[in-house]
């Protein structure tokens, strides 16, 4: 199983800790994968820098986390999204880590799609001549509903052309919840028309043989309590 534990200034590496210790007591039932989760912003607002110095001191520390995960789409640009995926490709890359994004989560049109860049960085750094047994996961990516056909089938033969190890996880019952395109002043759409996006993943992996999944987040989470513990009951 997969746990996500948040770093950055506000709960330091406490979490983590946790994590590391819950790991070890469970070693003989499962296997517990840590990804050291910054969800805040790393290359703006006025905490990223403190939050960076965590997540560093964090991977520094503690050999049991097995993957870098971040949030690009809560930068404050594209530019600083940017920023945020080269470098955890970089340090995945330099420690032998899984990656784990989330992105491209939003229905905006008008916002650039970043999954191209993260196919872009993983080919300019060679990441499956390097690292050939570690895989990129991108989140959420309700963005990718907007695509057009003809953009999904570029996006299935950048993958497969360049072999690049990119798993896509769709979570809809934060998808449902959160995704909503943003309302603009004098928008004459009806108030409670509220469309949401959310992968289709069965089409992915039968039209463009993509690796996909469906996964549950937030069990137990006491803010946004949308995930179920049994994955069955959503599949």
């Amino acid at each position: 199983m997969t746990t996500f534990v948040e770093v950055d200034h506000t709960v330091q590496l406490i979490c983590l800790e946790a994590a590391v210790v819950l790991k070890h007591q469970w070693e003989d039932s499962c296997d517990i994968r840590i990804v050291c989760f910054a969800q805040d912003p790393i290359f703006c607002s006025e905490y990223g820098e403190q939050n960076m110095i965590y997540l560093e001191t964090a991977l520094d520390t503690y050999s049991q986390i097995g993957v870098i995960g971040t949030t690009p789409c809560v930068e404050s640009s594209a530019e600083a999204a940017k920023q945020n995926i080269e470098w955890a490709i970089d340090r995945a890359l330099q420690l032998n880590k899984h990656v784990d994004f989330h992105l491209d989560y939003s229905l905006d049109s008008n916002k650039e799609t970043l999954v191209w860049h993260v196919l872009h960085t993983l080919k300019q750094r060679r990441w499956t001549a390097r690292s050939t047994d570690k895989r990129v996961m991108l989140d959420h990516c309700t963005r990718l509903t907007l695509l057009t056909e003809n953009e999904w089938a570029q996006l299935a033969t950048e993958i497969h052309e360049n072999e690049l190890s990119v798993s896509f996880v769709d979570l809809p019952t934060s998808d449902m919840y959160m995704a909503s395109p943003p309302g603009t002043s004098g928008d004459c759409q009806p108030p409670q028309n509220r469309p949401r996006g959310t992968l289709q993943v069965l089409e992915m992996i039968r039209k463009h043989n993509l690796d996909a999944v469906i996964g549950v987040n937030n069990v137990g989470n006491p803010f946004t309590p949308w995930g179920l513990p049994d994955p069955f009951s959503l599949a």
